[in-house]
C-alpha cells in the first residue's frame, strides 16, 4: 500500500509540474501568434510593434537593433524585396520559464519556407531557435531581447 501511494503521488507531482508548464506557455500563445502574424503579412511596422520600445534584436546573421522604430527600418526592405517578401515562418515555444511575472524566458524552435537570397534565388527550407526574453506591459506580453540562430544546414554533397 505504501508504493502505490507513493507512486500515485509521484504521478500527482508530474502531472501538476506538466499541467503548470503547459498553462504557463498558453499565455505565450497571443504573442506567438501575432509574432507569426505580421511575420508572414511581411509587415514592418505590425512586427516592430510587438517588441518593446527599447527592445535588442539579433537577427540570424548577426545584426542587431535597438528599439521598434530601428528594427521596423531594417526589417521593411527584407518584407518588401526578395529576401522574406514570400517566406512562410512557423514556430513553437519549446520552453517558458517565468523569472517573475511580468518577465519570461522562452525558447522557440522555427521552420521557414519561401525565403531568398539577395539575387533572389529560393533558399531551402530553414529551421532554427529563437531565445525570447518577453516583458508583461499594460496586460500584453512583449519581446524586449530577441536572438535568433539557424541550425546548420546539411550539406546536399556527400562525401565519398
Amino acid at each position: 500500500m505504501r508504493l502505490s501511494m507513493r507512486a500515485l503521488l509521484g504521478l500527482f507531482l508530474m502531472l501538476s509540474c506538466r499541467s503548470s508548464a503547459q498553462s504557463e506557455d498558453s499565455q505565450f500563445g497571443p504573442l506567438v501568434a501575432s509574432f507569426l502574424d505580421t511575420w508572414n503579412k511581411h509587415d514592418a511596422h505590425a512586427f516592430a510593434g510587438i517588441f518593446a520600445v527599447d527592445a535588442v534584436v539579433t537577427t540570424v546573421g548577426g545584426s542587431r537593433t535597438h528599439g521598434r522604430e530601428e528594427l521596423e527600418k531594417h526589417m521593411q526592405p527584407s518584407f518588401t524585396g526578395p529576401v522574406f517578401k514570400d517566406s512562410v515562418y512557423s514556430a513553437t515555444v519549446k520552453s517558458s520559464r517565468l523569472i517573475r511575472a511580468d518577465v519570461a524566458i522562452l525558447d522557440l524552435n522555427w521552420e521557414m519556407t519561401g525565403a531568398r537570397t539577395a539575387d533572389g534565388a529560393l533558399r531551402p527550407p530553414r529551421k532554427g531557435t529563437l531565445n525570447w526574453v518577453v516583458v508583461k506591459k499594460d496586460g500584453r506580453w512583449e519581446i524586449t531581447s530577441y536572438h535568433n540562430s539557424e541550425f546548420a544546414q546539411a550539406s546536399s554533397s556527400r562525401a565519398q
